[in-house]
């Protein structure tokens, strides 16, 4: 029976969580594997990190053939540096594996999404009562698993919607109707296009303190001037060596 589950990779890399999905799936034949990541505004999937990923083989199964355009998508917010308070919501598309030419065994994928956090809003203290305050949990929602398949095709333990059901669609999507894996046996058969999905997963993420922010400025302020000083006194030392040398070589021709 094909199933999948997903967690974080532990230990959780601070600002660059790694999303991990265990996958057992019994090959369909037509059909190609596909997982859909809805992105919050929390969370940061760097489209050129995966999409370098992607081709290298190194992230799901890459369609040379058209360089790549079905078997990897992404959609919604792309920026890279903007906070979560000004970020929007994301998703990702991407082909775990081919499809076959005739059915086989099952097999288990462990398969890897790299993905980095958005600095959060900022709080007043570090600590309220003697708790910390300067962390923030944050919500990422279940991923989905698919088989990707041409009408009339059968996948036992699935339940079959239209491409439409994804939110938002990928319109390049090489399929007529999509097989969506159960996560556990408590949702399996349950009706809803797409199928009810698992609680989210969810992680700490660090935040500023505002409390910070004077010894902060002062710091950055003087870290510039130190460096500033020390180009400038760089820059004076060796003008007066080339006009030493150039004193010296000239009294040696006299």
């Amino acid at each position: 029976m094909s199933h999948y589950s997903a967690s974080w990779a532990s230990p959780l890399g601070g600002l660059h969580p790694t999303l991990q999905l265990h996958i057992d799936a019994v090959p369909t034949p037509s059909c190609a594997l596909y997982t859909h990541i809805s992105l919050p505004p929390h969370f940061i999937a760097d489209k050129f990190q995966l999409v370098q990923l992607h081709r290298e083989g190194k992230l799901g199964a890459y369609d040379a053939s058209i360089g790549g355009r079905d078997s990897f998508g992404h959609a919604g917010e792309a920026g890279l540096e903007a906070p979560v308070w000004k970020a929007g919501e994301g998703s990702l598309l991407i082909r775990v594996r081919e499809a076959e030419v005739g059915a086989g065994p099952p097999k288990r994928i462990h398969f890897e999404v790299p993905l980095h956090l958005r600095y959060q809003a900022p709080v007043k203290e570090r600590h309220t009562d003697g708790l910390r305050q300067d962390v923030v949990e944050v919500e990422f929602p279940y991923p989905r698993v698919f088989w990707a398949c041409p009408d009339g095709v059968s996948v036992p333990n699935s339940q079959a919607c239209p491409p439409a059901s994804l939110d938002p669609a990928f319109p390049h999507l090489p399929a007529s109707t999509l097989h969506f894996l159960p996560a556990n046996a408590s949702i399996a058969g349950q009706p809803g296009c797409p199928p009810p999905s698992p609680p989210s997963l969810s992680l700490t993420a660090p935040t500023g303190v505002q409390a910070d922010l004077p010894a902060v400025e002062t710091t950055t302020a003087a870290t510039i001037w130190l460096c500033f000083a020390f180009l400038v006194w760089t820059a004076v030392s060796t003008w007066r060596r080339s006009r030493r040398e150039a004193v010296d070589e000239q009294k040696k021709r006299q």
